[in-house]
């Protein structure tokens, strides 16, 4: 029965220490989930806060990966051991299994030299030291009633075991689930305060297009005033120059009038001096 202890001292220690780290694992994922919250005091930090929950998730797959290997590990020690006890008590159960040919170890003997009284006492005391060393070695194998209670024992063992595994399970995945939730929850509220927020910059970014449709148009009608000012301004200053063109105009057809008249006249006179200086010369001559 040295399988049994071994096999028991095999499986006490990791167990504790995997109930004392199942134990302190609550307490270390509240904390990072606190610091996490801690961390996202905003909604600028709700990135970092989702970031946390899933290194958080992803550790603890990575830890209940970790807790099904150390069990197949230990589960791996005691089969071999329980296999190796079961084969030894089959054998030592077994008497005729482990007995010597007495006639042919006779033959062997007496065809090496020995003569047959030394042959017989060599292969009596052979035998006996044979069947002397299997029933000590017999002595180090569990019987069938302590491999019973050691299967039933590891049978508890590994029920528990399962059963903690399970409820490990459940937490994790209730914790997985709170956290799915939770981050759910700040994805919604993020896309709410986006939708908020973009609502709030196309109302803004409405309200000045108004603005400065409302300011263009005040421009435009300015400017109109301007142009009609200046349209009018243009218009009178025409008129006004027209009419001084006008009245330039008719002075200048009096100024031609008066020239032509007095070009006329002087014309005539000249005209008529001269008649009258011929007439006085021929008159003169006459004489």
């Amino acid at each position: 029965p040295t399988a049994t202890p071994q096999a028991s001292e095999g499986t006490g220690t990791p167990e504790r220490r995997r109930r004392q780290q199942q134990q302190q694992q609550p307490g270390q994922g509240a904390s990072d989930l606190g610091q996490a919250q801690a961390r996202s005091p905003g909604a600028g930090a709700g990135v970092d806060g989702e970031a946390g929950r899933r290194a958080q998730v992803r550790a603890r797959a990575e830890q209940l990966e970790q807790d099904e290997r150390d069990a197949e590990e230990l589960r791996a020690p005691i089969r071999v051991r329980l296999s190796h006890a079961a084969e030894g008590a089959r054998r030592s159960a077994d008497p005729g299994m482990h007995d010597l040919d007495m006639l042919a170890m006779l033959n062997e003997l007496e065809a090496v030299g020995f003569t047959r009284e030394q042959a017989e006492t060599a292969s009596r005391v052979v035998v006996a030291h044979n069947a002397e060393l299997w029933a000590r070695s017999g002595l180090r194998f569990a019987e069938k009633l302590d491999l019973a209670k050691h299967e039933h024992s590891n049978e508890a063992a590994r029920s528990v075991f399962h059963e903690q595994m399970d409820n490990r399970l459940s937490q994790i995945m209730s914790d997985m689930r709170r956290d799915v939730e939770g981050v759910s929850t700040e994805l919604q509220r993020l896309r709410d305060d986006m939708r908020y927020e973009q609502e709030k910059l196309q109302t803004s970014h409405r309200l000045d297009m108004n603005l400065e449709k409302n300011r263009i148009k005040e421009e435009m009608q300015q400017i109109g005033d301007r142009i009609g000012h200046a349209e009018g301004r243009l218009e009178r200053m025409v008129a006004t120059t027209g009419h001084e063109n006008k009245n330039e105009i008719q002075e200048v057809r009096t100024l031609l009038e008066a020239s032509k008249s007095d070009f006329l006249r002087f014309g005539i006179g000249g005209v008529v001096s001269v008649v009258t200086v011929g007439l006085t010369y021929l008159r003169f001559f006459h004489m």
